[in-house]
């Protein structure tokens, strides 16, 4: 390491030539590189930020920073008049990195508590940084640190906890820590933390607290600020990189989780996926139940006899690996017998506090052990709980110093793991909050919110449906309301369920309601790919679903992993997208919840990560659920319309070229029908002719939907006495708080003419009396058409290559 100290009193440039760079004159000191500067100047006995800029002066904002605040435990609060320089300040070059420090002694005689000294160190690579050390009395403690504290007049958005704060259309700051709490009112902006106890000697035996490191940045001039954030945060993230994985748990729980049981399910995957398919298991991961309750995460004796080794051998001769669940915490083992034993339990729950010294030894050596037996590439750290005001336990007995002493030493194991596995997957999952700096320490985090669930706001008929609303509802909120940072890509959303103990797509699952599920799983682009599905509950089309698009995924897993949710609400009916793009190539994964066919416009620039030429042509493709050439072209900067069928899913790939001239596909004839709604008896009746077409189509349903402006509580059992040509047929159920469905399977009656009469059962007239419910109508069907078969290429299963789906409202009016 080189190391140069400078102390200066004319004007000096290290370095000119190398970006970055520090200019001294007697009284101004300035970071810059080539992209954004601070500058930094003395006023009397202190040195105080003015402004931040681009490095040619443009997008400047001047300020006037407090450089920091330090609130002490009894309330006194210390800033920089507080002190005085000592010295002059240092310039250092530290492998490639430009640092300023600046040393700060009392300017008055200021409470026995206070800081005896500090340190202030300024550093400049891609981004501008600043770290603070203070030196503290023996057992002395600060309450509150604000690593930068500044005025501005500049606009200020986002901020919160674990947040940037956005200043004016060029500026981001923060600090580097996921437990930050950075604020701005009234012009002041604060980034702050609470250090609580001293801990820590320096090499000199000094009492020490280290703040967490700020940081001010910007992108390239025009990027929005979330592109340049992404861009930022891309440096510092431990890696990118997707993991392909099984996970026990809606499989095998309790006293199903034994070695012989998670072997015969590894075998399934082998035989009828990896094998037939190419893939990997990147990772195979027991979830909860494989440890003994009484114990610092010991091995279950009985349902793991010979410990991992004899699972890990055989996961490793198939070129796969063993992965584990394990929360650091000790949620689910027999915290009674841990107390029993000297450990510290957290006063807010049924969990250990990871500050206690003598637990905090135990799980180190829990997790040096757990990663030798298994030679694990995949952790899946489960209830982050981190909440602790007891005494006794290593920190100060309040919230939110608990808090932050078991956030560090949870980064701190975090980091204690990557030394021992290097490349092992580290996922940190329930009670994780969505800041950016978690991705300096865990590959992905939990997307806060149940494993699965069911939204059902909108009308909509299956199950599989209701959950993909669940997802991308959440998506939404997170995304463009909240307007989170942390990637889509790096989040954990529960992967693809179908088992046992979760049978997600109900027991009436179509084919192509599976499809679409496992193609809008990839379609968010997650780089976590899990499956919760028990190998035995698949039959080999479903296999095939899930193996051709899991191949075609894991080989674009670079073009997947930058990706932005575009579009509406489902919560509303609305059409959305997930939009992907890496260098000149696209993908657009578009639904639409609603039954009518809708249009979406998704953009086509550097706010979906397009950084390419404005006004270059592009082509399309569909490849999903068909593989076509689309017959529009498309213009770079210019949105991009396409049509939605109802109730669907789709896939466009886009490449860089002119569009051929294209043959359409050949649609089919509609269908004529005819329908009333009879109102001369006490309570209305559906009257519907159609005349279905000689053809095989791979759906045709007539889906009627009741609905009422206010709750019902809709039975579980039909609404409706649903009759074809005067006998009774069955139905398909599907009800929220202000609708009801019952679907027809109409492809019985292909190439007949039908009469279906739906009418209120007699339980349910009161029901349809006091609740003024209406009808609406719609025929559903993938029609049959002439296609050109897709080829030997690799892409997700074309589930409908020689259909379209079409949909149609047949209400009366």
């Amino acid at each position: 390491m080189m190391q140069i100290y400078m102390a200066l009193l004319f004007v000096n440039v290290l370095d000119f030539n190398f970006e970055p760079r520090v200019i001294q004159t007697e009284n101004t000191i300035v970071l810059e590189n080539q992209l954004l500067r601070r500058v930094i100047e003395k006023e009397e006995d202190v040195w105080r930020t003015t402004s931040f800029s681009r490095s040619d002066g443009s997008d400047e904002f001047r300020i006037y920073s407090d450089e920091f605040m330090i609130r002490l435990m009894d309330g006194t609060e210390l800033t920089i008049k507080d002190y005085r320089a000592q010295g002059k300040p240092m310039i250092q070059i530290d492998e490639g990195v430009r640092k300023v420090t600046m040393t700060y002694e009392p300017a008055r005689i200021l409470p026995p508590n206070a800081p005896l000294s500090l340190r202030v160190e300024y550093d400049i690579d891609q981004y501008l940084h600043k770290r603070i050390t203070i030196y503290m009395p023996e057992g002395g403690a600060i309450d509150q640190l604000d690593v930068e504290r500044f005025q501005t007049g500049q606009q200020c958005d986002l901020g919160g906890f674990g947040q940037p704060i956005f200043i004016g259309d060029s500026w981001f700051v923060g600090l580097e820590y996921p437990g930050c709490q950075t604020n701005f009112g009234n012009g002041l902006v604060t980034l702050s933390h609470f250090p609580g106890l001293v801990k820590n000697r320096d090499e000199q035996g000094k009492w020490v607290i280290e703040s967490k490191k700020s940081i001010v940045g910007t992108g390239q001039k025009g990027d929005p600020l979330e592109l340049a954030f992404q861009d930022y945060i891309d440096t510092l993230r431990v890696r990118r990189g997707n993991l392909l994985h099984y996970n026990s748990w809606y499989d095998l729980q309790g006293n199903e989780l034994t070695h012989d049981n998670l072997i015969n399910s590894f075998m399934g995957f082998k035989e009828n996926l990896l094998g037939p398919f190419g893939l990997t298991m990147d990772s195979y991961v027991p979830d909860d139940g494989w440890q003994e309750p009484d114990s610092i995460w010991d091995i279950h004796k009985t349902r793991f006899p010979d410990g991992f080794t004899p699972l890990r051998d055989l996961l490793e001769q198939n070129g796969s690996r063993l992965g584990i669940w394990m929360p650091f915490n000790g949620f689910n083992l027999n915290i009674d017998w841990g107390v029993a034993q000297g450990y510290q339990k957290s006063d807010k729950g049924r969990y250990y506090c990871l500050a206690d010294p003598k637990y905090n030894v135990a799980i180190h050596e829990a997790v040096r052990r757990i990663i030798k037996a298994g030679n694990m590439n995949y952790i899946k750290h489960d209830f982050n709980q981190l909440q602790c005001s007891a005494e006794g336990h290593g920190h100060l007995p309040t919230d939110r110093h608990g808090f932050e002493a078991n956030l560090d030493a949870e980064l701190e194991l975090l980091a204690y793991e990557r030394s021992l596995q290097p490349g092992i997957f580290l996922n940190v999952t329930s009670y994780v909050w969505h800041s950016p700096w978690w991705l300096q320490h865990a590959d992905t985090i939990w997307m806060a919110a149940d494993d699965f669930g069911y939204e059902k706001t909108w009308p909509q008929v299956s199950p599989r449906e209701w959950a993909m609303s669940y997802r991308d509802a959440h998506m939404f909120k997170v995304y463009q309301e909240r307007r989170h940072l942390v990637p889509i890509s790096d989040m954990m959303t529960c992967g693809i369920i179908h088992g046992p103990h979760c049978k997600l797509g109900g027991d009436e699952e179509t084919l192509r309601e599976w499809s679409d599920y496992v193609v809008m799983f990839f379609g968010r682009g997650v780089q976590l790919q899990e499956y919760y599905i028990t190998p035995d509950w698949l039959t080999p089309e479903r296999w095939n679903v899930l193996g051709e698009t899991t191949r075609w995924a894991v080989e674009n897993r670079k073009l997947l992993e930058k990706v932005i949710m575009v579009g509406g609400d489902t919560r509303k009916g609305e059409p959305y997208a997930y939009v992907h793009w890496k260098d000149e190539k696209g993908l657009l994964f578009l639904r639409n919840p609603d039954l009518r066919e809708q249009t979406i416009a998704a953009p086509f620039d550097k706010t979906v990560h397009y950084c390419g030429d404005i006004g270059k042509p592009y082509r399309a493709r569909v490849i999903y659920p068909f593989v076509e050439n689309c017959p529009t072209q498309y213009m770079s900067g210019n949105p991009i319309s396409i049509t939605v069928p109802g109730c669907s899913v789709m896939v466009i790939e886009l490449h860089p070229g002119e569009v051929a001239a294209i043959e359409p596909t050949a649609q089919p004839e509609p269908i004529s029908y005819s329908s009333e709604l009879q109102t001369e008896q006490a309570m209305p009746c559906l009257r519907v002719k159609i005349s279905l077409p000689n053809e095989n189509m791979q759906r045709c349903d007539l889906v009627l939907i009741l609905s009422s402006e206010e709750e019902v509580e809709f039975p579980e059992t039909k609404m409706l006495d649903v009759h074809i040509n005067g006998e009774a047929v069955n139905t398909r159920l599907g009800f929220d708080k202000k609708w009801f469905i019952q679907s027809v399977n109409l492809q019985s009656w292909q190439g007949q003419e039908i009469e279906l009469i739906a009418a209120p059962n007699e339980q349910q007239k009161n029901l349809f009396q006091a609740h003024n419910i209406s009808y609406k109508a719609w025929l559903v069907m993938d029609r049959a058409v002439q296609s050109t078969p897709p080829g030997d290429e690799h892409l997700p299963f074309a589930i409908a290559q020689d259909f379209r789906r079409m949909t149609m409202e047949i209400t009366p009016h």
